[in-house]
């Protein structure tokens, strides 16, 4: 007897239903699917029990004659897919034929839909991939579709199931997506009676608002990029605003819901130094692209995809969210007077052109301090020269003030937060404090230098300082930290490098893909600093490092560099890797809490921090604290 036996329908179907649903929120996603591509302007999803009991969605979408309705549930059928050329364009967001098929193989199903023009509505009940019956009913133009006791011939599956707590939340996760990527389109979810989510179609803020309400609202930041045929559009979180996990964002590609390597690598990598350690941002997103740049087939639930050019679309998300996070930081009111404060003379180096996105990346970075000359430290003289007068902190830490720097920089200053003051019950008395920690803001008001007076110093830990009826608050340590990077930036922007010779060269050995991933950005390495070579097949010998890293564990950072070599997203971890170490570098070098500081190293300190752009020390703390003396006033209840 042969041991291949071909199997009944009964079995493949239930196979096939085990690779598209798995749980009733799979249910919710193809349903919703059919609804979408049907056209439908409003979409109605009830579920029962999690969704076991009973799932029911209503649209307004274009329907099904009599005919299609059968055919429908026939495994492989699809009106999304007609030849192999469709493939390579799919514009729907589900075309795959068991869909159908699978869903009413392990349950039972009521459908009656009714096409534009019909005069009455058809349907089917389908037990167990079985029509037991056909009827017609009236109604308006759409479908109705009732799939009840999932599971019930499957009872094996219902055991790997979740808690109906977490099956209707895995459902509202799915609806809620839905409701994000396809923002004109008015879609309500109501579980056991209950409504969990009801848009208005009325665009993408609403949509936000709906899902994750007025907090989120009112902390983002919208941005518009076209051009290269992309467009890029959406909302991102302030820098201020920050999640604990990464569910809080959203990536719709062509209104597909997508999860995506190269695009959250893209966009963490831009919020690098805006945010701290395990904090991440909140974003949705909406891309447009030719249908034929992108494979959207790649995944059983088409949730990942394969661009043609991953190059392109991972500095088209980096550019675009770090700009508009920087513009964000510069384009906000604060409730304190605009101050001018001095520069030092030296302007931001231009921005690097769009598709060099990993120089772009490199450049957020900084270096080390150039008063720090190890043996072995070859400069070139047009660094020394413009290094020369650059001075830090001096060996007893004090701080020797640079030449008298040009004035005509304006900023304002303010903090979004709340300071709770000891021994005061009243929540209303509490010391508010407004604007935004991590902006500084331009304004073409003059600067009056007899303003801005340092007071004193807190727990040797807290500069505190004035501004007209203002009050500041400055972490001394998080200020000089945020100064030193911010003089590694402006200096790995000068183009300058400044090399240490290693006495041993280093010799990496690595694998094929290895050695063409190192191949391929050996250009960078050496751009920062590396001095790096083929030593042989799959063998590069570093004989120089840049200054900024002279310190670092050379076969960790390659180590970690070439850990997933084969994504795109790699190409960041180097530029990750030298963001920590020049952070610890600045961190160690600058004051710390408790150092006593002179008034001229209190003033150096002021100077110099107002000169930046950002009031975040490199790892994502705030650095000024400001409240006015109406804030005071309420606190003793002198005005209320």
């Amino acid at each position: 007897m042969g041991k291949i036996n071909i199997l009944d329908s009964k079995i493949y179907n239930k196979i096939a239903a085990g690779e598209v649903v798995e749980r009733p929120a799979s249910v919710v996603k193809e349903l919703l699917d059919n609804s979408i591509d049907a056209g439908a302007c409003d979409i109605e999803i009830e579920i029962k029990g999690s969704g076991l009991k009973n799932i029911t969605v209503w649209d307004d979408g274009c329907g099904m004659e009599k005919d299609d309705l059968k055919l429908a549930f026939l495994p492989h059928a699809t009106s999304k897919i007609f030849s192999e050329r469709d493939l390579f364009g799919i514009k729907t967001l589900g075309f795959r034929g068991e869909a159908l098929a699978s869903i009413a193989a392990v349950s039972m199903v009521e459908i009656c839909s009714m096409a534009e023009g019909a005069q009455v509505g058809y349907g089917l009940k389908i037990v167990a991939g079985r029509v037991e019956e056909e009827f017609e009913r009236a109604m308006g133009r759409g479908t109705y579709i009732s799939v009840i006791n999932l599971f019930f011939n499957t009872p094996a599956r219902l055991k790997f199931l979740k808690s109906e707590r977490a099956e209707e939340a895995e459902v509202s996760n799915i609806v809620s997506r839905y409701i994000l990527c396809n923002p004109h389109k008015r879609i309500k979810l109501t579980s056991n009676g209950k409504t969990i989510y009801q848009s208005s179609g009325l665009g993408l803020k609403d949509a936000i608002n709906c899902v994750y309400g007025l907090d989120a609202l009112s902390n983002i930041t919208e941005i518009n990029h076209t051009g290269s045929g992309f467009r890029l559009f959406g909302y991102i979180s302030k820098p201020s605003y920050s999640k604990p996990n990464r569910t809080y964002q959203t990536i719709a590609l062509n209104g597909r819901y997508i999860i995506n390597n190269t695009i959250s690598a893209a966009i963490s990598n831009a919020y690098g130094e805006f945010l701290m350690k395990r904090q991440y941002p909140f974003y949705v997103l909406h891309l447009s692209m030719l249908e034929q740049w992108v494979d959207v087939n790649v995944h059983p639930s088409k949730l990942d995809v394969r661009f043609e050019d991953n190059k392109k679309v991972f500095s088209l998300f980096y550019n675009t969210v770090y700009k508009a996070l920087h513009s964000s930081m510069q384009g906000l009111h604060s409730t304190m007077q605009s101050i001018e404060l001095p520069q030092n003379g030296m302007e931001s180096a231009p921005a690097q052109q769009a598709g060099d996105y990993i120089r772009e990346i490199l450049y957020k970075y900084d270096r080390q301090d150039p008063s720090y000359s190890p043996v072995n430290v070859r400069v070139s003289d047009a660094y020394a020269t413009a290094t020369q007068d650059s001075k830090t902190m001096l060996p007893q830490g004090r701080i020797e003030l640079p030449p008298e720097m040009e004035s005509g920089q304006r900023f304002d200053i303010g903090l979004k937060t709340t300071l709770k003051v000891d021994n005061i019950q009243d929540e209303g008395a509490a010391l508010r404090i407004n604007g935004n920690a991590d902006r500084l803001e331009q304004s073409g008001n003059s600067f009056d230098h007899s303003f801005l007076n340092v007071k004193c110093t807190l727990f040797n830990t807290y500069i505190i300082a004035t501004y007209k009826d203002d009050i500041l608050i400055i972490d001394q340590h998080a200020a000089h930290e945020r100064i030193l990077f911010d003089k590694f930036i402006k200096e790995l922007r000068s183009g300058k490098k400044a090399v240490q010779d290693l006495l041993v060269p280093f010799i990496l050995n690595v694998n094929p893909s290895e050695h063409e991933f190192i191949c391929e950005n050996i250009a960078i390495l050496r751009d920062i600093g590396f001095e790096i070579e083929e030593f042989g097949y799959c063998v590069f010998k570093v004989s120089a490092v840049p200054v900024l890293l002279s310190d670092m564990d050379i076969d960790a950072f390659f180590a970690d560099l070439l850990k997933e070599n084969g994504a795109y997203r790699q190409q960041g971890k180097a530029t990750d890797y030298i963001r920590e170490e020049m952070i610890k570098k600045a961190c160690r070098a600058a004051v710390k809490a408790g150092d006593v500081l002179s008034q001229m190293d209190l003033e150096y300190i002021l100077r110099q921090l107002f000169t930046g752009k950002v009031l975040l020390c490199p790892h994502g703390r705030p650095i000024v604290a400001k409240y006015s003396r109406a804030d005071l006033e309420k606190i003793f209840k002198r005005i209320v």
